[in-house]
């Protein structure tokens, strides 16, 4: 895990340089970024723990997104935009969670509740309340490290607190966008990197996966300024990064 925290903080300060002098040389032209999609996993103050956003820093960019002008959208808003063309709010951002971890209600909950921000939660339904560990957490539970799933009654209760719960398949593996779309989905989202536009493809929303950031690379981030690193979202971006890890002998998702 110390392999892990040390490319963690070469990531962000890469994200930040990046972002620096793409935002001295200019700004990005804001007038067709329609759509910011956030995307978190666990929220949590495990250590260590990959794909975690601790809490008093995802309370931090929550009181952020106010600050900078961003206004949280609900997954209806933003079907609504793209089906029907109902116009969204500029500095439209949607906030996601994926993978359905229980800490989602226990510490992300009543962030969102007290500011009155809607949410989106993407479930592997067949992991939920049964005990088993997602895939990708298999070697931190034999590590000690446990990030359970929320159970369906978990899930009622979110959904009943205003956090939309939806589908992220049954086994934790992506699917074609075309099934998806077959499937009589409205909508469908990526772990890709970048902003929506009015011509994105509902089915292929970009997302930001969102890193225990500073306060100032979070605002490059929502400012399109560290979106010249998506080139890592690519197919041979992936085989790169993911060759990398695992000679560092970090698990890649």
């Amino acid at each position: 895990m110390q392999a892990y925290r040390a490319m963690q903080v070469v990531k962000n300060g890469l994200y930040r340089s990046t972002g620096e002098v793409v935002d001295l040389l200019g700004a990005p032209d804001g007038s067709k970024r329609t759509l910011r999609v956030l995307m978190y996993h666990k929220v949590n103050d495990l250590w260590p723990n990959p794909i975690t956003v601790p809490t008093a820093v995802f309370a931090e960019q929550m009181d952020l997104l106010g600050e900078l002008g961003y206004v949280p959208v609900s997954l209806g808003a933003v079907r609504d935009y793209y089906v029907d063309g109902t116009p969204l709010p500029e500095g439209a951002v949607l906030i996601t969670f994926d993978d359905g971890y229980r800490d989602n209600l226990e510490n992300a909950f009543p962030v969102l509740n007290a500011r009155g921000f809607p949410a989106v939660i993407f479930a592997p339904i067949g992991y939920l309340a049964d005990g088993r560990p997602l895939p990708h957490e298999e070697p931190l539970v034999r590590a000690g490290v446990h990030n359970p799933t929320l159970d369906w009654d978990q899930l009622a209760e979110l959904e009943a607190g205003g956090v939309r719960i939806e589908a992220h398949g049954i086994g934790h593996r992506p699917e074609h966008a075309s099934l998806v779309q077959q499937a009589g989905y409205k909508l469908g989202f990526t772990a890709v990197s970048g902003v929506n536009t009015p011509d994105s493809d509902r089915f292929q929303l970009l997302r930001y996966n969102v890193e225990p950031y500073s306060a100032r690379t979070f605002q490059l981030v929502l400012a399109g300024a560290c979106d010249p690193l998506s080139v890592k979202d690519t197919v041979a971006g992936t085989y790169v990064r993911r060759t990398v890890t695992r000679a560092l002998g970090i698990g890649s998702r």
